[in-house]
């Protein structure tokens, strides 16, 4: 292990002065290529029967600039108006992908992804590497600063003091057909003496070796399987002892010498995930689990969850070649050893279905069904409980998720002059919490319902949409509904080259039983574009509400129109 690491750190070291030697340099007449665009908008703003809520006038100015050299871009921004002016240029966190045949290289700024357990994703400044020299093998190299080095600052109590973090790592993978086995190795390390911080704030410096194996087996000619299990060393304190022969057990990690010693702050955890797929002739079935220890983290990743195992099932079939059915089934729980203060255990289950039942009617139909279970241990509950049953309901709680969608589409005609549609679809959401057996009143039921028809003209390329919707929410005993039609026209005129719509809606909102709202809007708009370059728009909104409690009513209006320009080059 410490002479393939050697490697590759030398490796790291001289292979850039050859890796910008891009294979385009020179069949490429543009050397230089120039895009980008600039744009202005202008808001108008008018109100009656209340404050304005925004600025009667506004402007925009945007532009980009991209510069391309052989496939290396540097693209600049700016941002002018009458509320803030902003330029924004890539330098201070800029990448460079020159890539040649099989080489691709990364330098400066870059994100690269090993597994989700080990280098996961995480900004780095330095080099990478991707090399695929034959089709079967892959090789991945990084090294570089994953965190700079910021000191403390008493008069900024925000900027939280960070020691300089380093990280290497490499990954070598070999596939033959659907058969693949990685090797996985990433270590990151704070610098000790980047910052200098009081042992009141509580920061140590921390390193972290993580190695993982990566393979998946195809047999049975159909079946797959795919497994993961990946052990991370975490030191939380590089300034604390080293581990003696004689205090720690002997594993992988007490014999890499100068490349990770243990201390007596490092802990090593671990986690495991696996995944089995068999396709038969009516359908396909399959199984995942995944479990990772509590504690197990990784610095090569933002965030991670731990203390968790996941069991799914999942089913997919096809009936009559019209109708396709998938469902999955899992379990999810914590607190793997024991120790924590409460217990979930989370179930999860969704049926989804689609079905062509005619040349021209679909039909799509779901539900998904989560349940999760908290135990929660109170310890005067367990000091001042008479029998080992008396606290057992009225400390569990469940909570209960279901959604429920069913939507069509039915083509009523569909000729070559004309052709319409009809869409409807409809979405039921619950939640609700249980205690001791008994709900608690924090439910909330969700209704929504959509009707549309749609009529399209080949001829004129004209469009006319009517629909209604329908919305309730019911939670605490409380209920409040809106619905309303809504139609819209749009046309395209000189050749397409001006698109114009109008549209209008009107819907009512009740609160209790009684009307709380009635809003009526009015849009209208159009855009022109010239020579494929020039893009002129313009819209307008016209919105009228009518507010209504116990004591009075409030009507207002506003209207909103803007015009803008953009040019792209």
């Amino acid at each position: 292990m410490k002479r393939i690491v050697s490697f590759f750190l030398f490796f790291l070291c001289y292979f850039p002065l050859f890796a910008q030697n891009l294979d385009q340099v020179g069949k490429d007449k543009k050397v230089i290529k120039l895009n980008g665009g600039i744009s202005t908008s202008h808001i108008f703003y008018a109100a009656s029967g209340l404050e304005n809520r925004r600025n009667p006038y506004d402007y925009f100015v945007t532009g980009n600039l991209g510069l391309d050299i052989y496939g290396w871009s540097a693209p600049f921004s700016f941002t002018f108006s009458n509320q803030q002016v902003s330029f924004q240029q890539p330098f201070n966190q800029y990448g460079l992908h020159p890539t040649y045949k099989w080489i691709k290289t990364h330098l400066g700024w870059n994100s690269m992804s090993f597994s989700p357990y080990t280098l996961a994703g995480h900004l780095y400044n330095g080099v990478g590497f991707e090399l695929t020299p034959t089709e079967n093998w892959n090789v991945s190299v990084m090294y570089g600063r994953l965190q700079r080095a910021v000191s403390l600052d008493t008069l900024q109590p925000n900027n939280l003091p960070a020691f300089r973090r380093m990280g290497t790592g490499f990954k070598v993978g070999y596939q033959h057909q659907k058969d693949k086995v990685e090797l996985i190795a990433f270590r990151a390390w704070d610098k000790e003496n980047s910052i200098v911080v009081p042992d009141s704030i509580g920061l140590r410096p921390e390193e972290n070796l993580v190695l993982s194996i990566h393979a998946s087996k195809s047999f049975l000619e159909k079946a797959l399987l795919d497994v993961e299990f990946a052990s991370s060393a975490i030191t939380e304190d590089l300034s604390a002892g080293l581990l003696t022969d004689s205090s720690s057990k002997k594993n992988i990690y007490t014999s890499l010498g100068d490349i990770f010693r243990p201390r007596t702050s490092t802990a090593v955890y671990h986690a495991f995930k696996s995944s089995l797929s068999y396709p038969l002739k009516w359908m396909t079935v399959g199984a995942t689990y995944e479990r990772v220890e509590p504690g197990y983290r990784t610095l090569g990743a933002y965030f991670f969850n731990n203390d968790l195992e996941n069991i799914t099932l999942n089913l997919s079939t096809k009936i009559f070649k019209k109708v396709s059915l998938s469902s999955n089934l899992g379990t999810q729980r914590n607190d793997l050893y024991n120790q924590k203060a409460s217990q979930m255990r989370r179930f999860v289950g969704s049926v989804n279905m689609g079905a062509a039942l005619t040349k021209k009617m679909n039909l799509t139909a779901s539900y998904s069904n989560f349940q999760s279970y908290t135990n929660v241990r109170s310890v005067f509950d367990q000091i001042n409980q008479t029998t080992p049953f008396q606290n057992l309901d009225t400390l569990r709680y469940r909570q209960i998720s279901q959604n429920a969608s069913l939507s069509f589409n039915y083509a009523l005609s569909k000729k070559q002059a004309s052709s319409q549609m009809l869409l409807a679809s409809f979405v039921y959401q619950t939640s609700k919490d249980e205690q001791g057996g008994k709900d608690r009143n924090t439910g909330v039921q969700f209704y929504n319902m959509n009707v549309a028809h749609n009529l399209s003209i080949s001829s004129s390329g004209a469009s006319i949409a009517t629909s209604f919707a329908f919305n309730r929410n019911e939670t605490l005993g409380q209920a409040s509904t809106t619905f309303g039609p809504n139609i819209a026209f749009s046309r395209p005129f000189f050749k397409k080259q001006l698109k114009a719509s109008l549209s209008s809606a009107f819907n009512n909102a009740y609160r209790a039983g009684a009307l709380a709202s009635s809003i009526l809007n009015l849009r209208l708009s159009g855009q022109y574009t010239l020579l494929k370059k020039h893009n002129f728009s313009a819209s307008s909104i016209l919105l009228r509400r009518n507010t209504r409690n116990t004591l009075n009513t409030n009507t207002f209006h506003e209207l909103t129109a803007t015009f803008a320009y953009s040019y792209n080059f």
